[in-house]
Parts: C-alpha cells; structure tokens; sequence
C-alpha cells in the first residue's frame, strides 16, 4: 500500500510572497494619489473660447468683441482689463455688466457681442489706438483667472 505525504512547506512562502507584493502595490498606488493629488476635487476649469476683436478708429473708436465659438460664459465671471487708452482714467478693470447691456446672470453665448466705446467707458473722448485692452475670465469662489483674449495680439 502507498501513502501519500502531505507536504505543506512550499504554501506558506508562495503565500507570504504574494501578500507582500500585494502590499506593495497598494502602498505604491496610495502614494501616487497623494503625490499627483488625483484625491482631490479640481477647480473650475477655465473656459475655452475664441473672440474675434473689430476696432474701427477715429471719432468713433469702438472696439467690439465678439464671443466666435467655445464654451458659454456668465458675464460676471468676466472683466475688461483696459491699458494705454487716453483718457487715461480708464485704464483699470471694468466688470462686463457695468460697461455692457448684460447683467452679471446673463451668459455670453457664440455670436454675442461686448462694445467698447466712449459711451461704456467715458461721456469724453475716447482713443483705444494705443491702447491694450484683455478680456478676462474669474473663476467663481476660485481665485483662478485667465487672460481669454487680449488685444491688440501680443
């Protein structure tokens, strides 16, 4: 008659083996998410949009930008940022509703337009020529921002 022998020393170190691999895999990925904070929440994205930017010179000195194409955009995440111009008091920022028909709940849309003029900026004279005017995206409860188009291209 034959017996068979049990033979349980090889299961043990295979088994311990596999454990401390598997360890080692989670601790690797456990520090991964806290190197590359993948654990927390983004901030708002910045919008991705394209303007177009029509300047018409002289007496007038209009400047309008136009929303092309990208993403919808609520007015009061946005600013104008106004340098160079003369007169000179109003090169600062300027809130899109206060220089705009918009109100701060309104969204840009594709097609939609912002004027920039001696009537939304100054009852004098205006010259935008030498002038660099930036439309600026804020993010809400962020203190994310992005230049979204700048004029003149620099």
């Amino acid at each position: 008659m034959h017996t068979l022998q049990d033979d349980d020393q090889a299961v043990s170190p295979v088994i311990g083996v596999i454990l401390m691999v598997a360890i080692t895999v989670l601790l690797a990925a456990t520090a991964a998410v806290f190197f590359f904070n993948l654990g927390e929440t983004q901030d708002e994205m910045a919008p991705t949009v394209a303007f177009d930017v029509d300047y018409e010179p002289g007496s007038s000195d209009v400047l309008t930008i136009t929303h092309n194409t990208g993403d919808d955009l609520t007015v009061g995440d946005l600013t104008v940022v106004v340098s160079g111009a003369d007169p000179s008091g109003v090169n600062e920022r300027h809130a899109v509703e206060s220089i705009s028909a918009y109100d701060a709940e309104s969204t840009l849309n594709a097609g939609d337009s912002i004027t920039i003029s001696k009537g939304s900026l100054t009852g004098s004279d205006l010259d935008l020529s030498d002038a660099t005017v930036k439309i600026v995206w804020n993010g809400q409860g962020t203190s994310q921002s992005r230049t979204l188009r700048e004029w003149p291209s620099g």
